[in-house]
């Protein structure tokens, strides 16, 4: 009885590194589709693969909420926009140097 019981657990474990084999792949090709999504961020969406979870305000139940968002920066002058584009980077400090090499291509 100990014996089939043993051979039951070894057969299993069998199965399941013949299975983690033939899984590993298609994994490894879907992280790699994900790296090149990321493109140096922490995280995106799959239905809005260019957005980053951004924490919005609070909701109505009085909690945070991260959200699918976007970074919009526009450069004014006088009350007139100048120029705008949107990041998916959160913070701006960044997107300042792409914003004005951005106006500079445009005029």
């Amino acid at each position: 009885m100990i014996w089939k019981a043993k051979s039951a657990i070894l057969t299993a474990r069998l199965l399941m590194k013949s299975r983690t084999r033939v899984d590993l792949l298609p994994r490894k090709q879907k992280d790699d589709c994900y790296q090149q999504i990321f493109k140096g961020r922490n995280s995106f969406l799959k239905t809005y693969p260019d957005a980053t979870f951004m924490l919005m305000k609070k909701g109505p139940m009085r909690n945070d909420q991260l959200k699918p968002g976007y970074n919009l920066q526009i450069a004014t002058n006088n009350q007139c926009v100048l120029h705008y584009d949107l990041f998916s980077d959160l913070t701006g400090s960044f997107t300042l140097m792409l914003l004005l090499n951005s106006i500079n291509l445009f005029t």
